[in-house]
Protein backbone atom coordinates (compact mmCIF):
# COMPACT_ATOMS: atom_id res chain seq x y z
CA UNK A 1 0.00 0.00 0.00
CA UNK A 2 0.97 3.09 -0.99
CA UNK A 3 0.57 6.72 0.61
CA UNK A 4 -1.24 9.43 -1.39
CA UNK A 5 0.25 12.49 -1.54
CA UNK A 6 -0.21 15.54 0.08
CA UNK A 7 -3.89 16.65 -0.26
CA UNK A 8 -4.13 19.41 -2.81
CA UNK A 9 -7.08 22.18 -1.82
CA UNK A 10 -7.36 22.85 -5.36
CA UNK A 11 -8.79 19.56 -6.25
CA UNK A 12 -11.93 20.53 -4.87
CA UNK A 13 -12.54 23.61 -7.38
CA UNK A 14 -12.74 20.83 -10.22
CA UNK A 15 -16.44 19.46 -11.44
CA UNK A 16 -16.82 16.36 -10.59
CA UNK A 17 -17.00 13.20 -12.64
CA UNK A 18 -18.44 10.01 -12.26
CA UNK A 19 -16.96 6.67 -13.16
CA UNK A 20 -19.38 5.93 -15.80
CA UNK A 21 -19.30 8.80 -17.10
CA UNK A 22 -15.53 8.74 -17.77
CA UNK A 23 -16.35 5.56 -19.28
CA UNK A 24 -17.94 7.87 -22.20
CA UNK A 25 -14.45 8.61 -23.11
CA UNK A 26 -12.66 5.06 -23.04
CA UNK A 27 -9.79 6.21 -25.18
CA UNK A 28 -8.94 2.12 -26.00
CA UNK A 29 -6.95 3.68 -28.94
CA UNK A 30 -5.57 7.02 -28.41
CA UNK A 31 -2.59 9.58 -28.51
CA UNK A 32 -0.65 10.12 -25.57
CA UNK A 33 1.85 13.20 -24.67
CA UNK A 34 3.71 12.51 -21.57
CA UNK A 35 5.28 15.22 -19.19
CA UNK A 36 7.67 15.01 -16.47
CA UNK A 37 8.17 17.67 -13.58
CA UNK A 38 8.25 18.45 -9.95
CA UNK A 39 5.17 17.88 -7.93
CA UNK A 40 6.14 21.05 -6.12
CA UNK A 41 4.76 22.58 -9.08
CA UNK A 42 1.85 20.44 -9.29
CA UNK A 43 -1.36 23.01 -7.50
CA UNK A 44 -0.16 25.73 -9.76
CA UNK A 45 -0.65 23.66 -13.11
CA UNK A 46 -4.03 22.34 -11.26
CA UNK A 47 -4.78 25.59 -10.90
CA UNK A 48 -4.64 26.70 -14.72
CA UNK A 49 -6.67 22.87 -15.32
CA UNK A 50 -9.67 23.71 -13.06
CA UNK A 51 -12.35 25.79 -15.70
CA UNK A 52 -11.36 23.33 -18.66
CA UNK A 53 -11.56 19.54 -17.16
CA UNK A 54 -14.12 17.47 -14.71
CA UNK A 55 -12.19 15.39 -12.09
CA UNK A 56 -12.92 11.83 -11.37
CA UNK A 57 -14.66 11.68 -8.12
CA UNK A 58 -15.56 8.24 -6.15
CA UNK A 59 -17.43 8.40 -3.19
CA UNK A 60 -15.52 11.01 -2.44
CA UNK A 61 -12.13 10.45 -3.51
CA UNK A 62 -10.50 12.41 -5.97
CA UNK A 63 -7.27 11.00 -5.94
CA UNK A 64 -6.63 6.61 -6.29
CA UNK A 65 -3.92 3.94 -5.42
CA UNK A 66 -3.17 2.06 -8.06
CA UNK A 67 -1.03 -1.10 -8.35
CA UNK A 68 0.49 -2.63 -11.91
CA UNK A 69 2.26 -6.01 -12.08
CA UNK A 70 4.51 -5.83 -15.76
CA UNK A 71 5.02 -9.07 -17.66
CA UNK A 72 7.98 -9.56 -19.59
CA UNK A 73 10.07 -12.48 -21.49
CA UNK A 74 13.04 -13.74 -19.69
CA UNK A 75 15.63 -11.88 -21.99
CA UNK A 76 13.25 -8.88 -21.67
CA UNK A 77 12.06 -8.59 -25.07
CA UNK A 78 9.40 -5.97 -24.77
CA UNK A 79 11.65 -3.86 -22.86
CA UNK A 80 13.94 -4.38 -25.43
CA UNK A 81 11.60 -3.44 -28.24
CA UNK A 82 11.01 0.04 -26.29
CA UNK A 83 14.33 0.77 -25.43
CA UNK A 84 15.51 0.15 -29.26
CA UNK A 85 11.87 2.25 -31.00
CA UNK A 86 10.58 -0.76 -32.43
CA UNK A 87 7.35 0.70 -33.87
CA UNK A 88 4.87 -2.55 -32.87
CA UNK A 89 6.32 -2.37 -29.34
CA UNK A 90 3.85 -4.08 -26.96
CA UNK A 91 3.74 -3.57 -23.01
CA UNK A 92 1.74 -6.39 -21.56
CA UNK A 93 0.33 -6.25 -17.08
CA UNK A 94 -2.40 -6.84 -14.60
CA UNK A 95 -3.35 -3.18 -13.04
CA UNK A 96 -5.62 -3.53 -10.12
CA UNK A 97 -7.92 -0.32 -8.50
CA UNK A 98 -7.34 -0.42 -5.05
CA UNK A 99 -10.25 1.10 -3.71
CA UNK A 100 -12.58 -0.30 -6.09
CA UNK A 101 -11.04 -3.82 -6.24
CA UNK A 102 -11.40 -4.26 -10.15
CA UNK A 103 -8.63 -5.71 -11.67
CA UNK A 104 -7.92 -6.00 -15.46
CA UNK A 105 -4.92 -7.36 -17.80
CA UNK A 106 -3.89 -5.07 -20.56
CA UNK A 107 -2.22 -5.23 -23.68
CA UNK A 108 -1.04 -2.22 -24.64
CA UNK A 109 0.23 -2.38 -28.53
CA UNK A 110 2.27 1.08 -30.40
CA UNK A 111 0.56 1.66 -33.58
CA UNK A 112 3.12 4.40 -34.83
CA UNK A 113 4.52 6.71 -33.26
CA UNK A 114 2.30 8.66 -30.82
CA UNK A 115 -0.52 6.20 -31.25
CA UNK A 116 -1.28 3.37 -28.66
CA UNK A 117 -4.18 0.66 -28.54
CA UNK A 118 -5.33 -1.19 -25.05
CA UNK A 119 -7.05 -4.23 -25.16
CA UNK A 120 -8.63 -4.95 -21.60
CA UNK A 121 -9.63 -8.08 -19.94
CA UNK A 122 -11.17 -7.97 -16.51
CA UNK A 123 -10.14 -10.49 -14.18
CA UNK A 124 -10.28 -11.66 -10.26
CA UNK A 125 -6.77 -11.52 -8.99
CA UNK A 126 -3.54 -10.52 -9.42
CA UNK A 127 -1.38 -13.35 -10.66
CA UNK A 128 2.17 -14.04 -12.00
CA UNK A 129 0.93 -17.22 -13.67
CA UNK A 130 -1.02 -15.93 -16.70
CA UNK A 131 -4.61 -17.56 -18.09
CA UNK A 132 -4.98 -19.24 -21.17
CA UNK A 133 -7.30 -16.19 -21.64
CA UNK A 134 -4.96 -14.09 -20.66
CA UNK A 135 -2.28 -15.57 -22.93
CA UNK A 136 -4.88 -15.51 -26.19
CA UNK A 137 -5.29 -11.43 -26.30
CA UNK A 138 -1.69 -11.23 -26.41
CA UNK A 139 -0.58 -11.21 -30.53
CA UNK A 140 3.07 -10.38 -31.58
CA UNK A 141 5.34 -11.98 -33.73
CA UNK A 142 8.05 -11.27 -31.73
CA UNK A 143 7.41 -13.15 -28.64
CA UNK A 144 6.15 -16.20 -27.52
CA UNK A 145 3.18 -15.54 -25.06
CA UNK A 146 3.60 -18.39 -23.64
CA UNK A 147 7.15 -17.26 -22.36
CA UNK A 148 5.60 -14.32 -20.16
CA UNK A 149 7.22 -14.07 -16.72
CA UNK A 150 6.13 -11.51 -13.83
CA UNK A 151 9.33 -8.66 -13.69
CA UNK A 152 8.14 -6.52 -11.53
CA UNK A 153 5.19 -4.58 -9.69
CA UNK A 154 4.52 -0.65 -10.10
CA UNK A 155 2.60 1.06 -7.44
CA UNK A 156 1.34 5.04 -7.59
CA UNK A 157 -1.36 7.41 -6.58
CA UNK A 158 -3.53 8.92 -9.51
CA UNK A 159 -5.98 11.76 -10.43
CA UNK A 160 -7.92 11.53 -13.55
CA UNK A 161 -9.25 14.46 -15.26
CA UNK A 162 -11.65 14.10 -18.15
CA UNK A 163 -12.05 17.81 -20.96
CA UNK A 164 -16.02 18.83 -20.76
CA UNK A 165 -16.57 16.83 -24.37
CA UNK A 166 -14.93 13.56 -23.31
CA UNK A 167 -12.20 13.27 -26.06
CA UNK A 168 -9.24 13.93 -23.75
CA UNK A 169 -8.33 12.43 -20.39
CA UNK A 170 -5.45 13.82 -18.12
CA UNK A 171 -3.80 11.24 -15.74
CA UNK A 172 -1.22 12.99 -13.01
CA UNK A 173 0.61 10.07 -11.47
CA UNK A 174 2.64 10.70 -7.96
CA UNK A 175 4.37 8.73 -5.24
CA UNK A 176 5.25 6.23 -8.14
CA UNK A 177 7.40 3.14 -6.78
CA UNK A 178 8.60 0.39 -8.47
CA UNK A 179 9.97 -3.32 -7.11
CA UNK A 180 10.92 -6.56 -7.89
CA UNK A 181 11.83 -9.73 -6.06
CA UNK A 182 15.63 -8.43 -4.81
CA UNK A 183 14.87 -4.31 -4.73
CA UNK A 184 13.23 -1.24 -4.96
CA UNK A 185 13.03 2.17 -5.88
CA UNK A 186 10.49 5.50 -5.25
CA UNK A 187 10.24 8.07 -7.49
CA UNK A 188 9.89 10.84 -4.92
CA UNK A 189 9.23 14.05 -5.65
CA UNK A 190 8.06 14.33 -9.42
CA UNK A 191 4.68 13.97 -11.31
CA UNK A 192 4.16 12.65 -14.38
CA UNK A 193 1.34 13.74 -16.52
CA UNK A 194 -0.11 11.86 -19.55
CA UNK A 195 -2.29 13.47 -22.17
CA UNK A 196 -4.58 10.93 -24.02
CA UNK A 197 -6.66 12.12 -27.32
CA UNK A 198 -8.52 10.81 -29.92
CA UNK A 199 -6.85 12.84 -32.31
CA UNK A 200 -3.69 14.82 -31.58
CA UNK A 201 -4.73 18.38 -30.71
CA UNK A 202 -2.33 21.03 -29.84
CA UNK A 203 -4.94 23.63 -28.52
CA UNK A 204 -5.60 21.06 -25.79
CA UNK A 205 -5.44 23.43 -22.33
CA UNK A 206 -3.25 20.39 -20.10
CA UNK A 207 -0.66 20.83 -23.35
CA UNK A 208 -1.26 24.37 -23.45
CA UNK A 209 -0.45 24.48 -19.72
CA UNK A 210 2.89 22.27 -20.24
CA UNK A 211 3.78 24.68 -22.88
CA UNK A 212 3.21 28.06 -20.61
CA UNK A 213 4.85 26.48 -17.83
CA UNK A 214 7.97 25.00 -19.70
CA UNK A 215 7.41 21.37 -18.89
CA UNK A 216 8.43 19.86 -22.51
CA UNK A 217 7.08 16.79 -23.35
CA UNK A 218 9.23 13.45 -22.55
CA UNK A 219 9.15 10.28 -23.82
CA UNK A 220 8.85 7.20 -20.78
CA UNK A 221 7.29 4.13 -20.15
CA UNK A 222 7.03 3.53 -16.59
CA UNK A 223 7.76 -0.57 -17.31
CA UNK A 224 10.67 0.60 -19.24
CA UNK A 225 11.96 3.34 -16.32
CA UNK A 226 11.11 0.56 -13.09
CA UNK A 227 12.88 -2.19 -15.59
CA UNK A 228 16.10 -0.04 -16.65
CA UNK A 229 16.27 1.04 -12.50
CA UNK A 230 16.00 -2.69 -10.84
CA UNK A 231 17.85 -4.62 -13.46
CA UNK A 232 21.38 -3.05 -13.61
CA UNK A 233 22.20 -5.43 -16.51
CA UNK A 234 19.76 -3.87 -19.29
CA UNK A 235 20.95 -1.58 -22.44
CA UNK A 236 19.92 2.06 -21.16
CA UNK A 237 21.25 4.62 -24.01
CA UNK A 238 18.32 5.56 -25.25
CA UNK A 239 16.57 5.96 -21.57
CA UNK A 240 19.57 8.32 -20.61
CA UNK A 241 17.53 11.64 -21.15
CA UNK A 242 14.79 10.64 -19.30
CA UNK A 243 16.93 8.80 -16.52
CA UNK A 244 19.07 11.78 -16.32
CA UNK A 245 15.72 14.44 -15.54
CA UNK A 246 14.75 11.70 -12.88
CA UNK A 247 17.90 11.95 -10.97
CA UNK A 248 17.42 15.79 -11.47
CA UNK A 249 13.67 15.82 -9.80
CA UNK A 250 14.26 12.60 -7.39
CA UNK A 251 15.72 12.72 -3.90
CA UNK A 252 16.07 9.08 -4.08
CA UNK A 253 18.24 8.63 -7.30
CA UNK A 254 21.18 11.42 -6.27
Amino acid sequence: MIELTEHLPILNSFAPLTLAQLNEASLQSRYESKYLFSDARLPEILNELKDDYYILEIEGNRQFQYLSWYFDTPAFRLYQDHHNGYGGRVKVRQRQYLESGQIFFEVKTKKAEIRTDKQRLQINKLSPELSNEELAIVNSSRFESSQLELKLSNDFARITLCNFTKTERVTIDTAVKFCNKKSSVELDGIALIEVKQERTDLQSPAIKAMKRNHIFESSCSKYAIGASLLYSTLKRNNLKPVLLKLQQLCKSLK
